[in-house]
């Protein structure tokens, strides 16, 4: 995300950092052992009764709903972030390049 601020006619942009957990569920179980909202889609009433609170059905209930965040993320979890982020900077460093604004970064007033 990004935020924008007007000084006089020039728009400058702040970036701001976007942590792993806030885009992915299973990051956030696996990484921040974050399991706040879990819900047990998996047992029966009559078995969440029975052996709710215990810690064999705590572990069943976190696993079952990180391996079901897994699923959901299948294609982001695929999605090679080093690799991209460097395609990224190169296009960026040509773009400058190609429309003369190194001059204008490197003096710094953009």
């Amino acid at each position: 995300p990004e935020t924008n601020s007007r000084n006089s006619n020039t728009i400058t942009r702040k970036m701001s950092p976007m942590e792993p957990a806030e885009i992915s569920k299973s990051y956030r179980r696996i990484c921040n052992r974050d399991f706040h909202d879990v819900v047990d889609k998996y047992h029966t009433p009559e078995q969440r009764q029975r052996s709710k609170g215990t810690e064999q059905y705590l572990l069943a209930v976190h696993t079952n709903d990180t391996l079901d965040a897994i699923d959901n993320e299948s294609q982001l979890l695929a999605f090679n972030f080093p690799s991209t982020g460097a395609i990224l900077e190169q296009f960026v460093c040509s773009l400058g390049r190609v429309l003369q604004w190194e001059p204008l970064l490197a003096s710094g007033s953009a």
